[in-house]
């Protein structure tokens, strides 16, 4: 019975150590905002959000494949 609780222990262990957090990256950046003036008492603040593309190879191996069709490995 002793063994099985260590047993047991080990593995859920080992189970929440192998998972992985992704790093908290910053894929935005807020451009200059622009202030758009309706009347004289009335205005708006706009801020743009630009989003910078996230690629991987798998990207590139897909783009290749629709390009220029199946090659051998």
């Amino acid at each position: 019975m002793k063994k099985t609780h260590i047993t047991l222990l080990f593995i859920l262990t080992l189970g929440c150590a192998s998972l992985k957090t992704k790093e908290n990256k910053k894929n935005y950046e807020i451009a200059n905002s622009v202030t758009l003036k309706l009347n004289q008492s009335d205005s708006i603040k706009i801020n743009e959000l630009r989003f910078k593309p996230d690629f991987s190879s798998t990207d590139l191996q897909k783009l290749m494949f629709n390009k220029y069709g199946k090659w051998n490995n």
